[in-house]
């Protein structure tokens, strides 16, 4: 059985960006892969598959990766810059006040501030957070590089200047004593139009901080069901990220925090062969008008044919472009999954994509 889809809007994205490890320590590359790779230029029908059935009661459908294309990743382009893909344009940043070991980023643009040179107001924010804080008292784990105009006299130029941020409550010296396990900040994202962020910390709630007060406030001793970043979807009016119960792409609505947000939905896209064992957690990536690129990571071992023992395998991604639409009428709200395509590639060294 097979559907046809039609789509409403282009992609407003070409390219997935991956980072990868170089082979010299610390060194990192940023990799290009085209859109086109992963998703069809004429959606039309979708691939036999097996039927399933999501969280929501939906029907979609998945393609078992039997054979799967290998994308050999390009060259490296080098040292990496602040890039505006709209105007071409290159900027530099201030360095951290101290590096991150497992850091998590989340961006507030504001194109219309950012290019008024005569707007005194805060643009465009980069907050860089540090998710599981080894020493939270030093109060440098928590960074804002904001769009504006400089400190300093003539402030005639705008520029990206550094902030510090206070930590959130949890992450002080007396609650990591008392905890078996320190702390991690397990989902984060962007609410309210971007006047607030929002990070749930395992152990110990959910927290909402004002963006430009840098305030924090405790919205529940609850976490949010994600793993990992969940991104606003406009096109759906929803926020889209990993469920943290079953690994699948979810959604929810987050504009409401008064109570723990529900799922409204989860789907399945790949069913990976037997002998795929996935091997870290798997990443979501919003490419804008409901399409996604789904990373899981696999490893593969041979087993010995005498001792029945597994032996050194080899490690590689599968990312799967898929799309989510609406097909409810009028107020009604009926979501579905449209899987595109699947590629596997052979590297052990990608660490994130965007």
């Amino acid at each position: 059985m097979s559907r046809t889809f039609k789509s409403t809007t282009g992609l407003s994205r070409r390219f997935l960006n991956l980072i990868a490890a170089n082979h010299s320590p610390g060194v990192k590359s940023l990799h290009r892969i085209g859109l086109g790779r992963i998703f069809n230029s004429t959606p039309g029908p979708i691939p036999n598959g097996d039927r399933l059935e999501s969280a929501a009661g939906q029907e979609d459908y998945m393609v078992r990766p039997r054979a799967l294309d290998i994308i050999r990743l390009p060259t490296p382009s080098g040292r990496g810059f602040l890039f505006d893909a709209n105007s071409c344009g290159v900027s530099t940043v201030a360095h951290l006040h101290t590096p991150k070991v497992k850091p998590i980023s989340l961006s507030i643009p504001q194109p219309n501030v950012d290019e008024d040179d005569h707007n005194d107001e805060w643009g465009s924010k980069l907050f860089i957070l540090e998710s599981m804080p080894e020493e939270p008292e030093v109060n440098c784990q928590f960074e804002a590089f904001i769009y504006r105009m400089r400190d300093v006299y003539p402030r005639v130029l705008k520029h990206w200047n550094r902030h510090l941020v206070p930590p959130p409550p949890p992450f002080i010296r007396e609650t990591v004593n008392q905890n078996s396990r320190r702390l991690e900040v397990t989902s984060y994202a962007v609410i309210e139009d971007g006047s607030h962020i929002c990070i749930s910390i395992e152990g110990a709630g959910t927290y909402c901080m004002h963006t430009v007060s840098h305030t924090w406030n405790r919205v529940g001793e609850w976490t949010l069901p994600f793993r990992g970043k969940i991104e606003y979807v406009p096109e759906l009016k929803l926020w889209f990220g990993t469920s943290a119960e079953s690994g699948h792409l979810a959604a929810a609505d987050l504009s409401a925090m008064d109570s723990q947000p529900q799922l409204v939905g989860t789907w399945k896209e790949l069913d990976p062969p037997e002998g795929w064992k996935e091997c870290k957690d798997s990443q979501v990536v919003n490419l804008g008008s409901g399409r996604f690129c789904i990373a899981r990571f696999f490893k593969k071992n041979p087993v010995d044919v005498r001792s029945g023992d597994e032996l050194p395998g080899q490690s590689f991604a599968v990312l799967t472009g898929v799309e989510v639409v609406n097909r409810g009428c009028d107020a009604e709200v009926e979501l579905r999954m449209v899987t595109h395509k699947s590629r596997r590639v052979n590297s052990t060294t990608i660490e994130t994509l965007f």
